[in-house]
């Protein structure tokens, strides 16, 4: 009896110093908060709270493949990709110069608006966009933005022209826009601008100028951003780790920075690369220029439902643009994940991207997100 006690007691003493253990030794954040000039201040440190096995993707649906007979189910190249609360898939298909609409189940709907020039119709549809009851699309040849009901209905168009060159747009809750676009004068000045239903412009959330095109686009720094649920805008230039947040109002809210140490540029690596882009000659005047010394501090940002937010980071030792740094609705750094799929969108815990297949054709796919420490 006496050895019975014993051994419970053993026990039950090994569980308490297990339990004790694990929790001194809990994933903690190891960064910062604090306020300045009324803007929160978040600094992340190199490392995230968990490791990389923190996300298992379940494959859900898939759209298109070799074996699809009907041309609705082809696609050439998706340049974007919107989801609206029924969970009804808008693809734009720029090549086809085509918008497509499939149900959550994956079948094909309806097309919505179609090539020409009169009400409705597009020349070279370049982005789409989606607010509540309304989708927008950026016409790059008539410098437009059409807008249809979700059935495809045409409701009207916005002119452009005297506002520069857009080239992605967003709509709030408002029907505002967020617009990127490229101005004109003697520089190249590259502008992040929000407008009203109007399209007047109520404010310049972020601008840079370039004066020569880059080399390679994937090496240069540019403005990356994205539209929360909430109307927040997110967005930083990519010469630097440093995220900004805006609220629907037009005040910074925060900023969000990480220490990181940059990876250089691999001159020779690129050079085949730089080789086929132009044809095998010298690069052209407007491209007198040299490869930048770093690669840049991210690739695009996305954000979720939840508040997550997503930063596509270069990793030389994967080599893959799909790596992303994930933070959490505070901004803290939870976790770096390689994902195995080009995302476009969270939506309701699923992930929404483009993939090819061995075959080389375009699938549209949609995953389950099950998370397993976040």
């Amino acid at each position: 009896m006496l050895r019975k006690i014993g051994t419970l007691a053993v026990f039950f003493l090994t569980c308490l110093l297990l339990m004790t253990f694990c929790g001194r030794h809990k994933s903690e954040w190891k960064g910062e908060i604090y306020e300045s000039d009324g803007v929160k201040i978040i600094r992340n440190p190199k490392k995230p709270m968990y490791d990389r096995d923190v996300l298992d993707l379940e494959l859900e649906l898939s759209i298109g493949g070799k074996d699809v007979q009907k041309e609705e189910y082809m696609f050439t190249n998706i340049k974007e990709m919107c989801v609206d609360d029924q969970e009804n898939i808008y693809l734009l298909d720029p090549h086809q110069k085509s918008i497509k609409k499939f149900s959550r189940k994956g079948n094909f709907l309806h097309a919505i608006g179609r090539s020409g020039q009169g009400p409705g119709e597009y020349g070279w549809p370049w982005d789409i966009c989606l607010s509540s009851n309304r989708l927008a699309v950026l016409d790059l040849i008539y410098r437009r933005i059409i807008l249809y009901s979700l059935d495809g209905e045409y409701i009207k168009h916005i002119n452009t022209f005297k506002k520069g060159q857009p080239f992605d747009i967003k709509m709030n809750s408002n029907q505002e826009f967020i617009v990127y676009t490229l101005g004109y004068g003697e520089q190249n000045t590259y502008q992040l601008i929000r407008f009203n239903t109007d399209f007047k412009k109520l404010d310049v959330i972020d601008s840079f100028e370039r004066e020569k095109i880059p080399l390679l686009d994937s090496l240069a720094p540019t403005i990356h951003w994205c539209l929360t649920q909430k109307d927040d805008i997110i967005w930083g230039f990519s010469d630097r780790y440093e995220i900004k947040i805006q609220n629907a109002q037009g005040k910074l809210t925060t900023r969000i920075l990480r220490n990181y140490d940059p990876i250089p540029v691999d001159e020779q690596k690129y050079a085949e690369q730089i080789k086929i882009k132009f044809g095998g000659k010298p690069p052209g005047p407007q491209f007198q220029q040299r490869l930048p010394k770093f690669h840049p501090a991210f690739h695009s940002l996305l954000s979720d439902d939840k508040g997550r937010i997503y930063i596509s980071v270069f990793d030389k030792e994967e080599d893959s643009q799909s790596i992303y740094d994930v933070l959490d609705a505070k901004g803290r750094y939870l976790a770096k994940i390689n994902l195995p799929v080009i995302p476009f969108l969270f939506k309701k815990g699923k992930l929404y991207s483009l993939k090819q297949d061995s075959d080389g054709y375009l699938l549209i796919n949609r995953y389950q997100m099950k998370w397993k420490k976040l």
